[in-house]
């Protein structure tokens, strides 16, 4: 750089709070800087896959110059970004026949000041223009927030009775969260428990916050009710929660088999037990009375006496 002239780097940050799963490279960002006094000198930078940019403002001369930093706004839906406007003020002095910079963001005071030569932390031989900062750069720190609409999934099932009427809240079912072995580990008591209304079953349902895949097993509760044959079937429940359509929330979507076998076209979990009335013994008791006819030796010998 030529003595009458030097630069000042501004360095940007990009920070986004992300809890959805969804993928969002920082490469998706840009930041423009614009001299408040001339609206043509503007200079715009993508940030990186980490996140960080860095704006070169060139050809300084000795002055002052007012810019405004500010991060380009495009339609994406669940996306909060940061409208802050920061003012950044740049001081260029000639110190000895080298120029000198420092910035401040804002409208606070300097700390160091240009014209006696003090630029903190900065090498200023060869000419290079050094910020007022232990670092050797003015930072500035945009913090964008990435939220979707949650999305609830229920998983039914149907419960038959054969051999006999069913009852409410007669059989009990397990829901079980798994990994994609659907296996449920020895001793794991169950996440959700529901029971019978009838011939039908739900349970709570399930909230999503997070792009993902979820599974689960499900299976019927081994009672004790006499004559009845339980159903041992499990039942694996895959749900892939996704983005919708129009990007604002996610939605939630199942597909339910039956040990490795598509379950009917329901879609549900279906239990199947079965009832045979057991044989019931009925005992008789009775006392024995002997009765002798009127003209029996017996009865004659019983009278003369």
């Amino acid at each position: 750089y030529d003595v009458k002239k030097t630069y000042v780097d501004i360095n940007i940050v990009k920070e986004l709070i992300n809890n959805t799963g969804v993928d969002i490279s920082l490469n998706e960002f840009s930041f423009t800087l614009v001299n408040k006094s001339n609206q043509s000198e503007s200079y715009t930078v993508t940030a990186d896959d980490s996140g960080n940019a860095v704006i070169r403002i060139p050809d300084l001369v000795e002055g002052t110059y007012e810019y405004e930093l500010t991060e380009n706004i495009k339609d994406w839906p669940g996306m909060s970004y940061d409208t802050t406007s920061h003012s950044i003020i740049v001081k260029v002095a000639n110190v000895g026949g080298v120029l000198k910079a420092v910035a401040h963001i804002g409208n606070g005071p300097f700390n160091n000041d240009v014209s006696g030569g003090d630029v903190s932390g900065g090498d200023i031989s060869g000419g290079d223009a050094y910020i007022n900062t232990n670092t050797n750069a003015v930072t500035v720190v945009f913090n964008n927030k990435y939220e979707l609409a949650g999305t609830t999934y229920t998983i039914n099932g149907t419960k038959k009775l054969e051999g006999r009427t069913i009852n409410s809240r007669e059989f009990t079912f397990e829901l079980y969260e798994t990994d994609s072995s659907f296996v449920i580990p020895e001793g794991a008591a169950p996440n959700y428990t529901t029971s019978n209304n009838g011939e039908g079953f739900s349970f709570a349902q399930i909230e999503y916050n997070r792009v993902g895949t979820y599974y689960y097993s499900v299976k019927e509760k081994m009672g004790n009710l006499p004559g009845v044959t339980y159903d041992t079937t499990h039942y694996h429940v895959t749900v892939t929660v996704d983005v919708n359509q129009d990007g604002t929330g996610l939605v939630a979507n199942a597909v339910i088999n039956k040990i490795g076998h598509n379950s009917d076209d329901s879609g549900n979990v279906v239990f199947v037990n079965t009832y045979v009335a057991q044989p019931t013994a009925y005992a008789l008791a009775g006392n024995k009375i002997l009765r002798e006819p009127e003209n029996s030796p017996l009865n004659c010998m019983m009278k003369k006496g």
